[in-house]
């Protein structure tokens, strides 16, 4: 891959998933950084080795074109799952450690 070797503060888009801007370490999204699925859904806040971790935002728009009417929840993660798939975040709220803000 070409992020295996590679440190700094980048901003990757993934097709099909989403657009990733924040530290990566090893080769791995690891630190801070935000997550824009192309469904709208936003992840912003602490990153492990490629996955959530620490504590987050998510924001879900009520209409993809304007970003108006988002919800917005605080999130706490331990190790998540891989954050690259698209409609995760409705479900994650309800596994995870979540309040609605």
């Amino acid at each position: 891959s070409l992020l295996d070797e590679k440190e700094g503060i980048y901003k990757i888009h993934y097709p099909y998933y989403g657009t990733y801007t924040g530290t990566i370490l090893n080769g791995f999204e690891h630190g801070t950084g935000s997550f824009e699925f192309t469904n709208g859904h936003i992840y912003s806040g602490s990153f492990h080795n490629g996955k959530r971790h620490g504590k987050g935002l998510i924001r879900i728009p009520s209409n993809l074109y304007t970003q108006s009417n988002a919800k917005m929840f605080y999130c706490e993660f331990s190790h998540g799952a891989t954050y690259k798939i698209p409609d995760d975040l409705k479900k994650i709220i309800n596994k995870t450690k979540c309040y609605q803000i």
